[in-house]
């Protein structure tokens, strides 16, 4: 399969599915992937950007082995598109961030989460991450609580408001 000409040519949900059985567990065709990712082709990037999300559902181990790499590259590169954040943050927030890259993690979520212009799903991924990894670091929870509380009274996105008042009620849980 040429994963590049199909990125390139088409763009839909089949398509990306189509290219996430093909890579299956492969670290090599992953790897491919993962190139378009962190590449200097925008449109390649976007698209690929969605089969990693997909990827980490299927088969999350060969995505724990990149995400330093995805996180480095949302880092070095400060004007990537909407999808590569949303995607990577998705990926993010749904395996176990290893320690030495939790840092990375954590700057990177309360970088968006703090953001007026970031996108509401980017947001929603990174309060996920954050939370998820106060749980190791409860010294982030606070941090995290302050950060919602300020944003849920002027947010007119229902869907930041819903994530948020559910990530506060998981961290008041973890207080008892």
């Amino acid at each position: 399969m040429d994963i590049r000409e199909l990125l390139e040519t088409q763009h839909s949900k089949a398509s990306t599915m189509q290219i996430v059985r093909y890579v299956g567990e492969d670290p090599e065709r992953f790897g491919r992937i993962i190139g378009f990712v962190t590449g200097d082709e925008p449109l390649l990037a976007q698209r690929a950007s969605w089969v990693i999300s997909h990827c980490t559902e299927s088969a999350p181990q060969i995505v724990e082995a990149s995400l330093p790499r995805l996180l480095k590259n949302l880092q070095d590169k400060k004007h990537v598109h909407d999808a590569v954040r949303r995607n990577t943050m998705r990926a993010a927030s749904l395996i176990e961030i290893p320690d030495d890259i939790a840092g990375l993690a954590v700057d990177l979520a309360f970088r968006y989460l703090t953001s007026p212009d970031e996108p509401v799903a980017v947001k929603v991924y990174s309060m996920t991450i954050i939370q998820r990894l106060s749980e190791r670091e409860p010294v982030l929870a606070e941090e995290l609580r302050l950060h919602l509380e300020q944003q849920i009274p002027g947010s007119d996105k229902p869907a930041f408001r819903s994530r948020a008042r559910q990530v506060l009620a998981a961290l008041d849980r973890a207080e008892r």
